[in-house]
């Protein structure tokens, strides 16, 4: 089915299989005898959309890019989730010799940058979650709720600049692209393999501690803890 002409057909049909698989689990599985407490408390009524649409962008971001973990210049947002393949024949499937997911391994964080959230042939147009510039295995990874969150951030900050200095969202990529991290990363944002410059406020602060770690890492401009 069309995720986005057939949402109603999509959620009569999913209901379907809620309910029908409810109706197994309580009156005809084997050990129906443990369900007999079970209570249904809540179904979601509206299909959740993994992916439909995507944009491109000034950049498309790959598979290839996630398993390297490719440092972008223009990095704004992160992600860590695995790319995961869907048996595409989904619940209607009837091989059942194929796996229903296939997770494919990512590094544990890899870079996404500016590029993916601003048209390639709009001027105005910006986008951030599943509608992104990137293929259909790096959208597996990037669809999670929580990358889908700071790509708004960046997108919402890059705006900001943009309508301050009355430029469009690809001269911020182009521009401004510096301040647009330090922005976010000042936000506490994290980009791997980004640095937050030392406020000025900080340049005659002296740090001590009582403790055995060392407060130079709070002016180290990394606001996670990398590696050990």
């Amino acid at each position: 089915m069309d995720s986005i002409r057939d949402t109603e057909k999509i959620k009569d049909e999913l209901l379907k299989v809620v309910y029908g698989i409810w109706d197994h689990i309580k009156n005809h599985c084997k050990d129906k005898d443990k369900a007999k407490n079970m209570e249904l408390t809540w179904i979601q009524f509206l299909p959740a959309k993994r992916e439909s649409r995507r944009y491109v962008g000034g950049y498309i971001l790959t598979a290839n890019d996630i398993r390297e973990a490719k440092v972008f210049e223009d990095s704004i947002a992160y992600g860590g989730w695995s790319m995961d393949d869907h048996n595409s024949g989904g619940i209607m499937s009837r091989n059942y010799t194929k796996d229903a997911t296939i997770f494919h391994e990512v590094p544990p964080l890899y870079n996404i940058p500016y590029g993916v959230l601003y048209s390639k042939n709009i001027d105005n147009l910006m986008f951030a979650g599943r509608c992104i510039s990137a293929t259909h295995m790096a959208i597996s990874s990037t669809r999670v709720m929580a990358t889908c969150g700071i790509l708004g951030q960046a997108v919402g900050t890059a705006v900001s600049i943009a309508v301050k200095k009355k430029i469009s969202p690809k001269k911020v990529g182009e521009k401004c692209i510096y301040e647009l991290q330090q922005k976010l990363m000042a936000d506490d944002c994290y980009i791997p393999g980004f640095k937050l410059d030392k406020p000025e406020l900080m340049s005659g602060v002296k740090i001590t501690s009582s403790s055995k770690e060392c407060p130079s890492v709070l002016l180290d401009g990394v606001d996670r803890p990398v590696g050990e």
